[in-house]
């Protein structure tokens, strides 16, 4: 009895030890998966790529260009260098005209677009322009420009002078149109005129120009022979380029016959 007491006493204190040893073995187990796991985890934040950095933005666009305003007011300033006028003469110290030597009564002062023009230094002359300068009737060389949709500013020397001599001589230009050309008889001539071509208020980019500078000279048209101030005749037709004339006081060719300041500014 004793013995069998001893023996189930003996097997209590065995299995309380083999518990306290599974315990033990499983807390274990329990810390060591931890450690593998908080392992793992850093190794895998070692090794993880770095996260892709966000894209640069895109620069913002330039704005958009402002439109050229449709019409531009240019005021005027004329100074006459050589001059059939005896009043433009005296106020301005132009050198005269031959004696018996004009201008005609008609011109043409045009507006056409920028690429185009009335007539070219080293061109053909239109029959308009033909008429123009070997008669001084400037109603063809108007009616081939309206033709062309140009606009027609003047068609007689008069409203010329009205333009230079009022109390502040101005023009508005169009943007659709912003080229000028004029053209006016020296008479009498075989096919003389003055004048100047394609005069833009432009700038390559399309943009207004805020100054402009032009000089008028005096041209042959190449219709006609002859080198004396008369006019032409019959018989002495020609085909040549038109040139610069070379004629006192119209020379060396290329002298200025008068200069044009043009200051720009638009409207309010």
């Amino acid at each position: 009895m004793l013995v069998s007491s001893v023996t189930r006493s003996q097997e209590d204190s065995e299995n309380m030890t083999m518990n306290r040893f599974l315990r033990l073995a499983g807390l274990f187990v329990v810390l060591l998966t931890a450690a593998f796991l908080v392992g793992a985890c850093a190794d895998a934040e070692d090794t993880a790529p770095a996260p892709t950095p966000a894209p640069t933005p895109a620069p913002e666009p330039d704005p958009e260009p402002e439109e050229p305003a449709e019409e531009m007011h240019y005021d005027i300033e004329y100074e006459a260098l050589i001059s059939s006028s005896e009043v433009l003469q005296q106020l301005t110290g132009a050198i005269p005209f031959p004696e018996g030597v004009t201008v005609a009564p008609a011109v043409a002062f045009i507006a056409h677009p920028v690429g185009t023009s009335v007539f070219e230094l080293g061109g053909m002359a239109s029959p308009g322009l033909k008429q123009l300068a070997e008669t001084g009737d400037s109603s063809l060389l108007v009616s081939e420009a309206e033709e062309m949709g140009f606009a027609v500013y003047a068609t007689a020397d008069a409203e010329i002078q009205a333009l230079i001599q009022a109390d502040h001589p101005s023009i508005d230009v169009h943007y659709a149109l912003p080229c000028f050309s004029f053209a006016q008889m020296i008479a009498p001539s075989p096919d003389w005129f003055i004048g100047f071509s394609s005069v833009c208020a432009l700038d390559e980019d399309g943009h207004w120009l805020e100054e402009i500078e032009l000089e008028s000279y005096a041209y042959d048209a190449g219709t006609a022979k002859g080198d004396q101030y008369m006019l032409k005749m019959e018989g002495d037709d020609t085909e040549e380029p038109i040139t610069l004339l070379d004629v006192p006081p119209f020379s060396p060719a290329g002298t200025p016959v008068s200069r044009i300041h043009a200051g720009g500014h638009h409207e309010e």
